[in-house]
């Protein structure tokens, strides 16, 4: 089965996937109210992941995660204030994509305060369901470790896409 791994790694042909119901990669503010739960940032072929929480926004209702993977990449920021214990969620409350001279853009703020920003020649976004995960998010405040982590999408979690997009 298909992990979000194997499309950060481009080891998967999505190509059968149709578009999602909206485009993050050129809309502003799709991503509005999903979580980022993950970066990966491999060095060596510059490319970088996030991995997304689906089940806590409005704008996406089929599928409950999301990975996007940028190519090329020219920059990565990471800006974040002290982080809250116990563990929560970094919650989109901007996603603002461009193109400029062949690059993709991607501005993202997060509450609580938080900032990242790529740059890449290329990005793809995919947009799954996760079969083991439960209708709602964990709760940070009571659930135990175990029980967050197994409620959650994941790198080595199986995804069945239900959505993909390009750009360029």
């Amino acid at each position: 089965m298909l992990r979000a791994q194997d499309l950060f790694h481009g080891t998967a042909e999505p190509e059968t996937a149709p578009l999602p119901e909206r485009d993050p990669l050129r809309e502003p503010d799709v991503l509005l109210d999903a979580q980022l739960l993950d970066t990966r940032v491999e060095t060596l072929v510059s490319r970088a992941g996030l991995l997304l929480e689906l089940r806590t926004t409005m704008e996406f209702t089929k599928g409950d995660a999301a990975l996007l993977v940028a190519h090329g990449v020219r920059e990565f920021t990471w800006t974040a204030a002290s982080r809250p214990v116990p563990p929560s969620a970094w919650t989109v409350a901007s996603s603002v994509p461009g193109a400029s001279d062949g690059l993709f853009t991607l501005d993202l703020v997060f509450l609580p305060e938080a900032r990242l920003r790529l740059t890449a020649e290329r990005a793809e976004f995919y947009v799954a369901d996760v079969p083991r995960l439960a209708p709602r998010v964990p709760d940070y405040e009571t659930d135990d470790p175990a029980a967050i982590r197994n409620n959650l999408p994941a790198w080595t979690s199986p995804f069945s896409l239900r959505g993909a997009c390009a750009l360029p």
